[in-house]
């Protein structure tokens, strides 16, 4: 596919980013891509509260699902509810050009967000092996070092790391 217009973008999310990998083929959400313009249109029709969009209100708590790991323990994955996982990635995708840019100047994070139009996921994961050599390098230098892992909606996240990644450490404080 070569077509990379915010659209499109907002249906590959939909389409191929609801739901993490690990779990089994039968969860899907193309559905969820393919009437994700009437959905939209639902929500925008709706009446302000206070001069704002009503869906500023929406609030909204994820699905917590344990996934077994082999001798470790289990991997812990949030499913967040369609409506919010829509509107934020129509903020992903409309922004998604800003977003790869400020990732790219960003000194902490190694890893730029990659659309990737032909692969399972939309958004690639990190190669593990650039990975490794980034914590390599990272603890030869730093005797501690925190790990945020966003994409995959899992627990770890802590929410000043969000604005550290992208203006800056400087900036945030």
């Amino acid at each position: 596919m070569t077509a990379r217009t915010k659209s499109d973008r907002l249906r590959r999310l939909l389409s191929h980013g609801y739901f993490a990998p690990e779990l089994p083929p039968c969860f899907v959400s193309q559905d969820l891509a393919r009437f994700r313009k009437s959905v939209v249109d639902v929500i925008e029709a709706m009446a302000p509260i206070k001069g704002k969009p009503a869906f500023h209100r929406f609030i909204s708590e994820p699905s917590w699902l344990y996934f077994p790991r082999f001798g470790k323990d289990d991997r812990r994955h949030g499913v967040p509810n369609p409506i919010a996982y829509l509107l934020l990635s129509r903020l992903v995708a409309d922004n998604y050009i800003k977003m790869r840019t400020a990732a790219k100047r960003s000194q902490i994070s190694s890893s730029p967000p990659i659309f990737d139009w032909n692969v399972p996921r939309a958004l690639v994961r990190p190669s593990i092996d650039l990975r490794d050599d980034f914590l390599v390098d990272l603890s030869s230098r730093r005797e501690e070092f925190v790990g945020a892992d966003i994409r995959a909606f899992f627990h770890s996240i802590y929410t000043h790391a969000i604005p550290w990644a992208i203006p800056g450490k400087t900036f945030a404080k």
